[in-house]
Order: C-alpha cells, then structure tokens, then sequence
C-alpha cells in the first residue's frame, strides 16, 4: 500500500499577510521577500501571485492590515465604551497592550521611510498616523485629501 498523502491546507490571502507581518516583526522588512515567505509556509511562489500582484501591493496590504487591526480596530472598541476623557486613555493604553499592538508597533515604524512612502502613497491614503506624518512632510497639501485624517469624524 502506497503513502497515503495529506493535500496541503489551501493558503489565504490573509495567511500571507499574517506570515508577512510575522516576518517584518522578527527579522525587519528587508526580509519580507516572495522567497522567504513562500519557503517559511511550505509552498511555491506562485501561490503568492495567486493572491497578490507583486510585493510592493503586499507591503500596502501589510500596512493597511496594521492600521485596522491595532489603530482603527482599538479605537473603535474604546470608543463604543462612552468614558471619560481619562478613563479612555487608560482603556487605550490598557486594550494596546492586551493586544500586544506595542510588539508591532516598532517594527513598522522602522519600516517607515520617506522613499517607501513616496513610492507607495502618492496623492496620500495614508492609513496611519505616523504615515500621513511622512507624506505631509513630501507630497504638496492637497496631495493628501484622501488621508486617514479626513475619515475621522470631529
């Protein structure tokens, strides 16, 4: 009787953004190459094209993933508790580090460069704050109409 074979589990695209993010956290993003995460999941580099254009779009998915899930997401949850002005930089700073967000929170500002931010926010959507810092610093005022800031109800 031949080997019975376990048909590999289907990776999402979401399983290489996790993956990514992984990788910039432990090694920097330097690392965050095709090669490098396809060997860290066990797969070929077309199933990275299956899913993404290039890695440059999976950098912005990386950073957009960040956004939602340690700032939007966060804020939100504190914000839907109604405190207090104090209470709510409490909850914030209670709900960041329950979230290990300060774990991710370095790694991706070290990514932070004005020539990545050039390259991958021209006209500025940017998803964070510290991004939109970088692309106010370059990009011409009006450039950055579509930024983060404007999403944000006064």
């Amino acid at each position: 009787m031949g080997k019975r074979s376990h048909p590999k589990p289907r990776l999402t695209r979401q399983d290489w953004i996790d993956t990514a993010i992984q990788q910039l956290v432990e090694a920097g993003i330097g690392t965050v190459r095709v090669e490098q995460l396809a060997t860290r999941l066990g797969v070929t580099r077309g199933s990275f094209y299956h899913h993404f254009a290039d890695r440059e779009e999976l950098l912005r998915v990386m950073l957009e993933n960040w956004a939602r899930r340690w700032t939007y997401e966060v804020r939100e949850q504190i914000n839907a508790l109604g405190l207090d002005a104090s209470t709510t930089l409490f909850a914030l700073m209670k709900a960041i580090r329950n979230n290990r967000a300060a774990d991710y929170d370095a790694p991706f500002r070290a990514w932070a460069s004005p020539g990545w931010i050039l390259r991958t926010a021209r006209g500025c959507s940017c998803t964070s704050r510290w991004a939109h810092r970088r692309c106010s610093r370059v990009l011409p005022p009006n450039a950055t109409r579509n930024c983060w800031r404007n999403a944000i109800a006064p």
